[in-house]
């Protein structure tokens, strides 16, 4: 079996080292059927920003598990920041980015 390819931006990083398929991200939002779009987008080795395009907003309790399931999977020190968007901007060739990485280690 082979395992399929992602870009290299799109791995998360931590601040422990560990790489992240962005497969993990998109599973954690398996459920939510208020959710028209999202993307994670991290900004630092220990931040991630959720944009979410959405029919009714995410519960506190949905938001404290997802930061929980974070810490617990993949770096203790991770925050997760929530952000409520009218629209996710495609990339210039009109594809949708889930998750976006930091370009390279740092």
């Amino acid at each position: 079996m082979e395992m399929a390819l992602c870009r290299q931006n799109d791995l998360i990083r931590t601040t422990c080292g560990k790489t992240v398929h962005p497969s993990y991200f998109n599973r954690l939002l398996y459920g939510q059927t208020q959710i028209r779009q999202y993307q994670w987008v991290q900004s630092d080795l220990d931040r991630i920003t959720l944009n979410l395009v959405v029919d009714r907003a995410l519960n506190a309790e949905t938001l404290a598990s997802l930061e929980k399931q974070l810490r617990g999977d993949v770096d203790a020190q991770m925050v997760l920041e929530v952000r409520l968007l009218d629209a996710i901007p495609k990339t210039v060739s009109g594809k949708h980015r889930f998750v976006i990485g930091m370009a390279g280690p740092r």
